[in-house]
């Protein structure tokens, strides 16, 4: 058991009594986690991240809190998180690379379909995730606008087109198809066009392949993973 844990029941107290939505998606869906399950307040967490779920060996798991108490306006990460270890019981795969130089890649790759799957069985419980969502996108465009050379190696570059083909598929999910006010993909196909060409078949992949049942996921990934060239730095796991 890992240290300095906090119960769960005080943990979520006030997002249960507050967020009605939150309510009823934890009433029907915690139980469906069936490994232990341990809260940690962790300040080595990435700048940026203040949430995060984690798998242990010995067959627990973890959900990292930057700050404890919640706040009720994190209900819709808090319930992301668990999503994430509802997948895992449900016998989605996950994708760990083999070495930590592509650690971040796999992680991006895996976690572009899990999120686009999790966020669309949160938006059915009437969890508002487009804030959390809208506040990301626009410090990446930020981010995009002050940037003007491109990836530094082949790493970056693979890191960016799975990036690219995440943030079209959630504006999609979250708001509307493609138009010309969708200033993050005009902004960054202008700057990087055979990024974004490359993120465009991706995304035909994801599209064609479909995400939303744990074998139709492993062939995603099998696909992705031949496509983007990463059969030796990526392998798949069953949780």
């Amino acid at each position: 058991m890992p240290s300095a844990t906090f119960p769960e029941t005080e943990i979520l107290d006030k997002l249960l009594k507050e967020s009605a939505e939150f309510r009823v998606f934890y009433e029907s869906e915690r139980g469906k986690i069936s490994k232990p399950l341990y809260w940690v307040q962790d300040a080595t967490l990435p700048e940026g991240i203040d949430f995060s779920a984690s798998r242990h060996p010995r067959g627990y798991s973890m959900i990292h809190l930057r700050e404890v108490p919640i706040a009720t306006v994190d209900a819709a990460s808090i319930a992301h998180e668990l999503f994430h270890l509802i997948l895992d019981t449900e016998g989605f795969p996950l994708l760990k690379a083999r070495t930590h130089d592509w650690a971040q890649t796999a992680t991006a790759l895996a976690s572009c379909p899990h999120d686009l799957l999790l966020d669309q069985r949160l938006i059915s419980f009437g969890i508002n995730i487009y804030e959390k969502y809208k506040r990301e996108r626009d410090s990446t465009f930020i981010q995009l606008e002050n940037r003007n050379d491109g990836p530094r190696d082949q790493i970056e570059e693979l890191l960016w087109t799975v990036n690219y083909a995440d943030h079209i598929l959630h504006w999609e999910l979250f708001c509307r198809p493609y138009e010309e006010s969708d200033n993050f993909q005009l902004l960054f196909d202008e700057k990087n066009p055979e990024i974004a060409s490359r993120g465009q078949e991706l995304i035909r992949i994801i599209r064609e392949t479909g995400y939303e049942t744990p074998d139709k996921m492993t062939l995603l990934f099998k696909r992705a993973i031949s496509f983007l060239g990463l059969r030796r730095e990526i392998e798949m796991s069953i949780p």
